[in-house]
């Protein structure tokens, strides 16, 4: 029985690279870890699952936000007295977990902090997805969105991603000419119990369990992934060209400043299409359905990080 597991997926921007370097360091310094490579979209859920049912308790995500979401969800289909702590090695297009990750401690350029790391415990979102009464569920670790946000990642994974993070960028500037604003209804359960409801042509509608989406852009600065609660941000419809311009201030990590723009902090928040579907998007992961619901999980898991992570959750140097 391997008591550490590493899931790569090849397929990632960086992930024949990583592989080569990843099996000479686990040769020389981890020989008891075990080494498993991804054949499909989808295999990381079983291969997680399958590694915490034969006893694995440390298991790392090589790949990126893609693979590191399906490894979480095949960690949470196991009984909870089995789930195997999760580490992250990032080698795909976004990285935007291992983001704020790097915020809170700092990662050595090699992979020696895999170990001896740290185990810290953290929230996860769950997001219903499809009609009532018809549901299914995945869970998410970092941020799950509906709206133009969703048509810009089915771009991004549809490319050749050659440009890394740069491929965010350009499919965000291409995504509105051809997005058109649903109409829908929009119910958040507040941090104080109070439901706020609106119906809403919708740009973008977004919950964040951590701050940096798309490739490095802090739509949530002051979402905290151990505090019980999601950080929502919800757009209505405005021309593509404000919207952009809005921007501006995520890459300064800070709010966007719009009368059209929403932040709200809550435990729920539920989104159904009055005609249509929606796009979604869950840590870069893209579904279609007309309804989507986004909840808060509280302290489901435990990350790895390296030892010298700061002993609690700060504020990133948000602005």
């Amino acid at each position: 029985m391997k008591d550490v597991c590493f899931i790569l997926n090849p397929a990632s921007r960086r992930g024949h690279s990583f592989l080569s370097r990843l099996r000479k360091f686990l040769a020389l310094r981890f020989p008891q870890a075990e080494l498993v490579l991804t054949e499909a979209p989808g295999h990381a859920t079983f291969l997680a699952r399958e590694a915490g049912e034969r006893g694995c308790h440390r298991l790392f995500s090589v790949g990126g936000d893609g693979t590191l979401n399906e490894v979480i969800n095949g960690v949470m289909a196991l009984p909870e007295e089995r789930r195997p702590a999760v580490g992250v090695l990032a080698s795909g297009t976004g990285g935007d977990f291992p983001r704020r990750l790097r915020e809170i401690a700092q990662f050595p350029t090699d992979f020696s902090w895999v170990l001896d790391p740290q185990h810290r415990r953290i929230d996860l979102g769950r997001a219903w997805i499809g009609r009532r009464g018809e549901e299914t569920f995945r869970y998410f670790i970092n941020i799950a969105d509906a709206g133009i946000a969703g048509e810009v990642v089915r771009r991004v994974n549809a490319s050749r991603k050659f440009f890394g993070p740069l491929e965010y960028f350009r499919a965000t500037f291409t995504a509105g000419w051809s997005y058109r604003p649903p109409r829908v209804k929009v119910s958040q359960t507040l941090s104080d119990g109070s439901v706020h409801q609106e119906e809403i042509s919708l740009m973008m509608a977004l919950a964040a369990n951590s701050r940096y989406f798309g490739g490095g852009m802090c739509v949530a600065p002051e979402a905290q992934f151990d505090d019980g609660s999601l950080f929502f941000l919800v757009a209505e419809e405005m021309s593509y060209f404000t919207l952009l311009l809005q921007l501006r201030h995520v890459y300064r990590r800070r709010k966007m400043k719009h009368p059209k723009i929403h932040y709200r902090e809550g435990t729920r928040m539920e989104i159904e299409a009055l005609t249509g579907d929606l796009a979604i998007d869950l840590d870069g992961e893209y579904f279609r359905c007309p309804r989507i619901c986004f909840e808060i999980v509280p302290l489901a898991l435990d990350i790895l990080v390296p030892s010298n992570a700061s002993p609690g959750y700060d504020k990133g140097n948000v602005e």
